[in-house]
């Protein structure tokens, strides 16, 4: 049975760097082998790219739906259930966007095309 991503995910933001506009390219599948890497990898690409807004909710938790393609572009993000404000909702589309293509695994069984992540960046450190 192939694993997969759809679950709970707790994001620390540790750093934030500015979002860019231009687009990258894919990086290559190397290094990325399990899934618990993989998850890592998808986490700290979205997460570095996240802008906390001025103002923010405590507690903020957002589900997020992402359909990417084969080489990690992001095809669609799709918000669920989401306590935060509409600046920490476009935050988060800004980093998924800056973030374009994620990482890929090594082994491309464990890719998946369609990802549901529980972002939650401002949990206790």
């Amino acid at each position: 049975m192939k694993p997969t991503l759809t679950g709970k995910l707790s994001w620390t933001l540790l750093f934030a760097v500015g979002a860019c506009a231009s687009q990258k390219p894919p990086e290559e599948p190397s290094g990325i082998e399990t899934l618990g890497e993989y998850v890592v990898a998808l986490k700290m690409a979205i997460t570095s790219k996240f802008h906390r807004p001025d103002v923010a909710t405590a507690g903020l938790s957002c589900v997020v739906n992402l359909i990417q393609d084969r080489e990690g572009n992001v095809q669609q993000a799709d918000f669920g259930q989401c306590n935060g404000s509409e600046e920490e909702v476009e935050a988060m589309r800004l980093a998924i966007d800056a973030a374009s293509p994620l990482p890929l695994p090594s082994d491309p069984e464990l890719f998946e095309s369609h990802v549901q992540i529980v972002f939650e960046p401002y949990d206790a450190r």
